[in-house]
């Protein structure tokens, strides 16, 4: 992508960007997903390099040039930042706004072999409500991704993954009063076989995800254990493709997955372990200049081990496509609707279905606007009730050299539900400026 360079000295319409991205929070905080324990898609790789997005448009006056150790390159990067929210706690009354500062120290290892990689990342994040400390947010995160090339047509990807979490405030999977407080330890790890062979391409993947939750304080002394949510879950996933063209191919896909909860239900309930299975059918594209993605649609089961629970069944949905305007301009759609657990009432399960637009303008080489509106519905299976989330964000980043960069964005989300004893309606905005330096 070739874009128009700006001088030493930035224009006024440049400045006001600037300025706002000050006001803002980091986009990457502010479209966190609502989702507690891994995604439901698998990604499709669509992308046959016939498209460059302009978050992936080649920077190379701004790319880090990293550290090399032997035939390892080290990429450190340290953040910090400030900003506030509206309603500290997700309360649906007395909101309380508070300021925050945050920090952040990030490190990734990658090989730089001919053949074959390996990566191995790391980060350590810290939040700092000021004058309220129960809603501080200590986390950390540390993966290994390694890839395998065995000739030309076969090759084996694996990904293990440890980290300590914040659960998202409008996931709908616990009601307010823990939301907002609740952390969880995650352990994942993948492994992916892929084969080629001309116009057919197949992969078996298999997954494994264990959750831990931490215990919630509340303002009273008193803590609630939420031991009876920790569980793993256990996946297995295959797929085959036929490239029509070399544009576009078609897909199949069969996935299955057991959910296991390591406790009984508090409640006296029987717990909600279930056996799962879905298959997909689509297509997935890369049109030079127009359009890439995928496009999936199928059918879902989840069966629950105890019979106080009935089957849930029906359409899922995996969709995202990013559309080309211009080399300067991208939009990206989605579109999902799946199956998820929840720790509501009598561990009502939900339907998700969740609809996302996001547009990227490179307004110069090194300043990029970001937008995003985001509605999500929650259908609770064993009760007439539903949560509707509606979300929106816009953000910037700038980058001042090779090591220096600024970002921020503000985001605001409304979640209401139609039954106040069941789910609160709540909202909450929020804005932080950051910046980074990296190497």
């Amino acid at each position: 992508m070739t874009v128009e360079r700006g001088g030493a000295i930035l224009s006024a319409r440049v400045w006001l960007v600037v300025i706002l991205a000050a006001t803002s929070a980091s986009p990457a905080i502010a479209q966190v997903d609502e989702r507690l324990d891994i995604e439901t898609q698998i990604p499709q790789g669509y992308d046959r390099g016939r498209n460059v997005s302009v978050r992936q448009a080649p920077l190379p006056d701004y790319n880090p040039l990293g550290i090399r150790l032997g035939s390892f390159y080290f990429y450190p990067r340290l953040q910090a930042g400030a900003g506030a929210t509206s309603n500290t706690y997700l309360s649906s009354e007395n909101e309380k706004a508070a300021p925050f500062i945050t920090a952040r120290a990030y490190g990734r290892l990658a090989s730089g072999w001919q053949r074959h990689q390996l990566t191995l990342t790391g980060s350590v994040d810290r939040v700092d409500y000021l004058g309220e400390s129960r809603r501080n947010e200590r986390t950390w995160d540390a993966s290994a991704r390694g890839l395998v090339e065995l000739g030309s047509r076969f090759e084996i990807e694996a990904n293990l993954q440890a980290s300590r979490e914040v659960e998202s405030l409008f996931s709908g999977e616990v009601n307010d009063e823990v939301a907002a407080l609740s952390r969880y330890r995650r352990n994942f790890g993948s492994l992916q076989a892929t084969y080629t062979q001309s116009r057919v391409r197949v992969f078996v993947l298999g997954d494994y995800a264990d959750l831990s939750f931490d215990d919630v304080p509340l303002s009273s002394g008193n803590v609630i254990d939420q031991s009876d949510r920790d569980r793993s879950i256990a996946r297995i996933t295959g797929q085959i493709e036929y490239a029509r063209s070399p544009a576009l191919a078609l897909f199949a896909q069969i996935g299955a997955a057991d959910t296991n909860y390591d406790n009984d239900l508090f409640s006296g309930l029987p717990n909600i372990d279930s056996k799962a299975i879905r298959v997909v059918g689509g297509v997935n594209f890369d049109i030079s200049g127009k359009m890439r993605g995928s496009v999936g649609v199928g059918y879902g089961i989840k069966d629950f081990d105890a019979d106080i629970y009935d089957t849930v069944r029906g359409v899922s949905v995996d969709s995202r496509v990013e559309f080309f305007p211009s080399r300067l301009f991208t939009v990206t759609a989605e579109a999902e609707r799946s199956i998820e657990d929840s720790t509501l009432r009598r561990r009502d399960p939900f339907w998700r279905t969740q609809f996302a637009l996001t547009g990227d303008y490179a307004l110069k080489q090194n300043l990029l606007l970001t937008s995003t509106v985001r509605y999500s519905r929650q259908d609770f299976t064993e009760s007439d009730v539903t949560a509707d989330t509606y979300g929106a964000s816009i953000g910037a980043r700038y980058l001042g050299s090779r090591r220096a960069s600024i970002e921020g964005a503000l985001s605001y989300r409304y979640r209401k539900s139609d039954d106040a004893a069941f789910q609160r309606s709540v909202n909450e905005g929020r804005f932080t400026v950051g910046f980074q330096y990296q190497i």
